[in-house]
């Protein structure tokens, strides 16, 4: 898959946690490049690009919904 070619590079070129750097995510979509570069370098800026308008499209309810879930979400699902 080609993230563990996003990974490689990554951990070349940016040390540690990635802190006093900006990663730029240039394809809209899913997020899945801004998510894997955030998880890879918590300290540094992702910006993802939204050119496709997806928040946009949201009903701003749905906004409110989809913020207070992840707000309210404490790292894990006890699924028992």
């Amino acid at each position: 898959m080609f993230l563990k070619y996003v990974k490689v590079v990554l951990d070349k070129y940016i040390d540690e946690e990635g802190e006093g750097w900006t990663i730029v995510d240039v394809f809209g979509g899913s997020g899945l490049l801004s998510h894997t570069a955030k998880q890879l370098k918590p300290k540094a800026t992702v910006i993802y690009n939204d050119f496709d308008g997806y928040n946009e499209r949201l009903s701003k309810e749905i906004k409110v919904k989809i913020i207070n879930k992840i707000n309210n979400f404490n790292g894990y699902k006890d699924l028992a």
